[in-house]
């Protein structure tokens, strides 16, 4: 969200005039992004904008590795 406040018209297919659906959009984004899922509806128009998003991308792919990881050791760890 900042970096569209800072450089605007990073992001293609948002309304930044409008605050609250602008943030409702940014945070829909990223879960997209984190979930690799990529609809494509909303798209990094920026050089900083994709690097962002790669990022996103990129820490998406540890976040799942690490959230299976913790459920794994839940249900597999031995009881006494």
């Amino acid at each position: 969200m900042l970096l569209e406040f800072f450089q605007p018209a990073s992001f293609n297919n948002t309304t930044l005039h409008n605050i609250p659906e602008f943030y409702n959009e940014i945070a829909y984004f990223s879960m997209i992004t984190l979930g690799t899922i990529g609809y494509g509806d909303i798209t990094p128009a920026t050089a900083s904008a994709r690097l962002m998003s790669a990022y996103f991308g990129f820490a998406g792919q540890f976040y799942m590795i690490t959230l299976v990881g913790i459920i794994v050791s839940r249900f597999s760890s031995r009881r006494a």
